[in-house]
């Protein structure tokens, strides 16, 4: 567990700024990296771009835990392999080469796995079906690689929270296909259980080399769409078949270590979104 204050290298957005937030101001200080920086009194911003080698040249010397929290530019095979593989590359070239990296968490994604009805955990041999999770586990490669003692892959399900709420208007808009017949499971997690989740990971002792990031609860897909529905008022969207297309994630490893999410239920979490959007 930290003891002394550690400079922590945040590079994303949205997610990053939920851990900036989190961060005890005592133990870190917190430096984020963006190509058009925010302004945000947690975070100190750099102006780089992960795929111009030339603007990463001046990180601080001094870091010594990194979270790797991007996402692409748009959903392309192309826009994936640049801010996993190429942005990745660059960013671990461009790290000062000292003693102090202690730890570096990748942000992936529960995309590496094909769906299933069985419980899915850590250890479950991944089969992607779709190039963002083929492109994801070639990323995780390059970590453990690259950084084999310091290195640690986080694979979040479904984000959501404040500003997160695209599920909310798709349903109100009547713009959502719900999958009948078996095999279709939703997770989801919490985008402040998602940052508490990292920071949890960065000042673990001997961490394991890789966590799913959930909040343990799968919910079967046309129950879940149909509870917002009633909640917010509106009649349920009408079912059509479709192949399996989800999986029943496991938590179990994130949670022995310590971790515990503030939002274990996604239908709850959501409820609070929508009667905050009320007020």
């Amino acid at each position: 567990m930290l003891t002394s204050s550690h400079t922590a290298l945040l590079v994303g957005g949205n997610l990053c700024h939920h851990i900036a937030m989190q961060m005890d101001p005592s133990k870190w200080t917190a430096y984020g990296l963006r190509r058009h920086p925010a302004t945000d009194s947690y975070i100190r911003w750099l102006a780089a771009d992960l795929l111009q080698p030339a603007t990463l040249l001046h990180l601080p010397a001094d870091i010594s835990h990194v979270v790797y929290a991007v996402a692409p530019d748009e959903r392309t095979a192309p826009a994936y392999r640049e801010i996993y593989l190429t942005g990745l590359n660059n960013l671990l070239d461009a790290l000062p080469h000292n003693f102090r990296l202690e730890r570096f968490i990748l942000v992936s994604s529960t995309a590496v796995w094909a769906p299933s009805e069985e419980e899915v955990t850590e250890d479950t041999p991944t089969h992607p079906g779709r190039f963002n999770g083929k492109i994801l586990l070639e990323a995780e490669a390059i970590l453990r690689e690259r950084l084999p003692d310091t290195g640690v892959v986080l694979r979040l399900s479904g984000l959501y929270g404040q500003g997160r709420t695209h599920i909310l208007r798709r349903l109100r808009d009547r713009d959502l296909l719900v999958p009948a017949g078996p095999g279709h499971y939703v997770n989801r997690i919490h985008i402040d259980d998602a940052a508490s989740a990292c920071l949890h990971l960065l000042d673990l002792d001997d961490p394991a080399a890789c966590y799913i990031g959930t909040d343990g609860q799968p919910l079967e897909t046309a129950e879940f769409y149909d509870a917002l529905a009633d909640y917010l008022g509106i009649l349920p969207l009408k079912r059509h078949p479709t192949a399996p297309s989800g999986k029943r994630l496991s938590n179990q490893r994130l949670v022995e270590s310590g971790w515990r999410p503030d939002w274990p239920n996604a239908l709850l979490g959501y409820q609070t979104l929508i009667d905050a959007e009320l007020k």
